[in-house]
């Protein structure tokens, strides 16, 4: 991840670029922090006024705007809701956290990148202290951020033109993230384990009933790319520094967590807040509202591909909760969301994929049987074109 930082003398200027890109569709805003409304109904005039009344708190300040680029790797394995957790981690590290800011994705180039506009100036009037911000605070906050998300280093991207998942390259990613969760997050089985990880770009495998894997208890770890499919060399659990093998899996599963309101509340108090405040959500608005409040979701189908249950990730207080732990139904939630035809598609492999593949969530993969009367049933499509299915008809003979 590269980092660029400058500082301005007008907000405007920085804000006018990033709203310039947004209305051309070159541009998506995807985070927002302490605006005391739904920032996508604002305009630009509003937007700026939040941002002026705390610059003009402390006129002293020269130097009142920040104007923050953070650049991805083309091979670094993003989606919204990821960004939107490295935008948030880095900037509370820098400690813009409590600032008033807006996350922009950029879309015009080949690799994602972010621009975040802020103030320097705190709401109460004070400054924030930009003197080294990049050696002191911006430095130590990228690397960390690299090595929680396992993204490609800086170094790597400056000093290089192409960067490649090596298998060792992979080995690390995998070894990382799982290591990070094991020893971060708290799950209660292996299912719920899984559901941190998959949204983390890795997956869990302990093979089909019957296999050798399967029958010896083993597991196998593998990355997966932005459509949720499996990338690269599996690699075994053993050959993970920590060994989290499924013996020594289990011992780390609790369930006394979701009895601690510590963990619980926030999750609970974000859905009554969201079902209090909208009556009627999309999928993708229901996913984007909690993914601002760093909630994310993954959910599990059966055999028969219908959905069985819906885990919620805590990033915050780094926990995982089904349906059932916050007393939710899946009748009630189908009240409360829309599933829409044009949100998600079934395809034949029973992956799900968004009809807008650069907005695709990986933590997403999502369509319950509930679309099914909305796309319609297509099992008897032999995939041959309706021109070529229709009857020939017969010449008729002459007398």
């Amino acid at each position: 991840m590269v980092v660029r930082m400058s500082f301005g003398k007008s907000i405007r200027k920085a804000l006018s670029y990033n709203e310039a890109k947004l209305r051309k569709d070159d541009a998506e805003l995807i985070l927002a922090s302490r605006f005391s409304c739904d920032v996508p109904d604002l305009n630009f005039t509003e937007k700026l006024t939040r941002f002026e009344r705390i610059i003009q708190k402390n006129s002293k300040i020269e130097y009142n705007t920040a104007h923050i680029i953070l650049s991805f790797s083309p091979y670094d394995k993003l989606d919204n809701e990821k960004m939107q957790m490295i935008a948030y981690d880095y900037l509370k590290k820098i400690g813009f956290g409590d600032q008033p800011y807006l996350v922009y994705l950029h879309k015009d180039t080949n690799n994602p990148h972010l621009h975040i506009v802020s103030p320097t100036i705190r709401p109460n009037g004070s400054s924030i202290y930009l003197h080294n911000i990049g050696k002191r605070l911006s430095e130590p906050a990228r690397k960390d951020i690299e090595k929680e998300y396992g993204l490609i280093p800086a170094e790597s991207i400056k000093n290089s033109k192409e960067y490649s998942y090596s298998e060792q390259n992979t080995k690390a990613f995998i070894s990382n993230t799982v290591r990070d969760v094991v020893s971060k997050y708290h799950f209660s089985s292996f299912e719920e384990f899984n559901a941190i990880l998959k949204i983390k770009g890795v997956i869990a495998d302990k093979g089909r009933p019957g296999s050798r894997l399967h029958i010896n208890g083993g597991i196998v770890y593998s990355k997966l790319d932005a459509f949720g499919n499996k990338d690269g060399i599996p690699i075994k659990a053993s050959s993970i520094y920590t060994k989290p093998t499924l013996s020594r899996l289990t011992e780390t599963f609790s369930t006394e967590f979701k009895y601690n309101p510590k963990y619980t509340d926030y999750t609970k108090n974000t859905l009554s807040a969201v079902f209090a405040k909208y009556r009627k959500l999309t999928f993708n608005g229901f996913k984007k509202y909690l993914a601002a409040k760093r909630i994310q979701l993954e959910l599990k189908f059966n055999e028969h591909d219908k959905l069985e249950n819906i885990y919620f990730i805590d990033n915050l207080n780094r926990a995982v909760f089904n349906c059932n732990d916050l007393n939710l139904s899946l009748e009630f939630l189908e009240t409360k969301i829309r599933f829409d035809k044009a949100e998600y598609i079934k395809v034949s492999n029973k992956s799900r994929l968004s009809e807008n593949s650069y907005n695709f969530s990986m933590l997403g993969r999502l369509a319950i049987d509930l679309s099914k009367n909305l796309i319609g049933n297509n099992e008897g499509d032999s995939g041959v074109s309706n021109e070529f299915m229709k009857k020939k008809r017969k010449k008729r003979k002459p007398w």
